[in-house]
């Protein structure tokens, strides 16, 4: 199932979230070299908008995507999460 959000600038229809996210992170984060700032900026991105509730997600089907042996990023993944969540608190603040 294809989840779909809109933009100022028309839909957008993605792989489910939580692949898409888990995907974004191992792509930035553990592929090849280690890292990779254009990858690691999509998922900064798509972590923010989940964490802000633009995005619906099922934080539990995202991190078993991410433990998965598909990615094995679950350690990425969760620093990906507390990096953003820091920043959105002192957005916020």
């Amino acid at each position: 199932m294809f989840s779909k959000f809109y933009t100022p600038f028309g839909e957008v229809r993605l792989i489910p979230v939580e692949d898409a996210l888990a995907g974004r992170v191992y792509a930035a984060r553990c592929y090849c070299s280690g890292y990779d700032e254009k990858d690691d900026d999509c998922a900064k991105k798509l972590m923010a908008a989940a964490l802000r509730g633009q995005i619906p997600i099922d934080w539990a089907e995202a991190r078993r995507i991410a433990a998965s042996p598909k990615y094995n990023c679950l350690k990425e993944f969760e620093d990906v999460r507390a990096e953003i969540e820091a920043t959105l608190a002192k957005t916020s603040s």
